[in-house]
């Protein structure tokens, strides 16, 4: 039998309902919640053996890599200086002038990954130079003494993009448990997303 829409009454929620629903809300929050700092520190750390695993000769390709957010970022700027130094297509960098050129792109990029705000955002990761797949399946061994050109080793490829998501499967059980705890942490209200990281 059909009861009419009109005879139909919702009944008022039992506490044990309530409770659930309450209990079910919050389970929800908290895998949102670990989701979300799951992708922020899934990217610093890719970020960090993107760093690491890069060659770095005049800085170019290190200060090219990209940090887009539901979409590529396809931004170009070789020609960009830190204070201090020149351009960096200009010179082989000094050692002091590469610890800044790693730190300005480790901060910048590290930092970019907080502006992840839905679950939903995909992040991209990718390096805008023109010559990057050389480097990444080539080889690369920096400028060549001979006017400055760029010197193919077909030996030697870098394999940045490569070694970086091997590490981050690698670490894929140490990711998951520091967003556990940030999300512990972000939740006592002691500490914010960035502070908990």
């Amino acid at each position: 039998m059909v009861v009419p829409a009109e005879e139909a009454v919702m009944k008022p929620k039992t506490a044990k309902q309530k409770k659930f629903e309450d209990q079910l809300d919050a389970f929800v929050d908290r895998v949102e919640a670990q989701v979300w700092f799951t992708k922020i520190i899934a990217a610093r750390f890719v970020v960090d053996k993107l760093v690491q695993f890069s060659p770095i000769w005049s800085g170019a390709y290190i200060k090219s890599h990209r940090l887009g957010i539901g979409r590529k970022d396809r931004s170009h700027e070789p020609y960009i200086t830190v204070e201090g130094f020149e351009s960096m297509m200009a010179r082989r960098l000094t050692p002091s002038a590469m610890i800044r050129v790693i730190e300005y792109v480790t901060d910048k990029l590290k930092d970019q990954a907080f502006d992840i705000k839905k679950n939903t955002d995909y992040v991209h990761i990718t390096n805008s130079i023109p010559y990057g797949d050389q480097v990444e399946y080539l080889g690369w061994s920096g400028w060549s003494k001979e006017g400055g050109q760029v010197a193919m080793d077909s030996t030697r490829a870098y394999h940045t993009y490569a070694k970086a998501r091997l590490a981050l499967i690698a670490n894929k059980k140490g990711i998951l448990a520091k967003a556990k705890t940030n999300v512990e942490k972000v939740k006592s209200g002691k500490y914010t997303a960035r502070q908990a990281d």
